[in-house]
């Protein structure tokens, strides 16, 4: 009776830890959605973004992967004038798993990669422009993972991103960092 009472002890806490352990993957995603009006020449502002990513743990609760990074965003103002604005990013990654027992498992992960914007500035009367932007892109982040099944988790946290491009046609230069809070969700297989 005690090995039989043993064994299921293992087997259901083996589970919690199952998801994160050496061999699994997760598969992870998040989605965003921005709108914001701006008084200044009465000016509406939309961004949409996606952040799929893929990781493999190499050994328990630390994984390494390929985060990644589209947006799309735009604004016109009351004068007709469009600018519209694209970013990819390829972002190798470290992800960390604390090890504690439950459901909820805190985490971090870090990341620095490649980062390519291209703009168009579209007015209403007159000639369009674009222009395109390459650089280096980081992040840090941190939150916790809260299992509502074996394998799929519900993700929040913060995050740090910081961004250094250039063009090199223009010989322009700009860095931007951002603070973001983060919902997503994984799948661990």
């Amino acid at each position: 009776m005690k090995k039989l009472l043993l064994l299921i002890m293992l087997v259901s806490t083996g589970t919690l830890f199952a998801q994160t352990e050496k061999g699994k993957f997760v598969l992870s995603g998040g989605a965003g959605f921005q709108f914001t009006s701006i008084n200044m020449d009465n000016t509406t502002q939309s961004t949409i973004s996606l952040l799929p990513s893929f990781n493999a743990f190499v050994v328990n609760n630390f994984a390494i992967g390929l985060s990644s990074s589209f947006i799309f965003g735009g604004y016109k103002d009351d004068n007709g004038n469009r600018d519209n604005t694209s970013s990819v990013a390829l972002i190798p990654n470290i992800l960390y798993f604390f090890p504690v027992q439950g459901k909820v498992k805190p985490l971090v992960q870090a990341g620095i990669g490649f980062n390519a914007q291209n703009e168009n500035d579209i007015p209403k009367y007159g000639t369009s422009s674009s222009t395109s932007y390459t650089g280096l892109i980081y992040n840090l982040g941190a939150g916790v993972a809260c299992f509502i099944k074996d394998d799929i988790s519900l993700n929040f946290g913060f995050s740090y991103t910081h961004v250094n491009l250039s063009n090199s046609n223009h010989d322009s230069k700009f860095s931007q960092g951002n603070i973001g809070v983060n919902l997503g969700f994984s799948i661990y297989l």
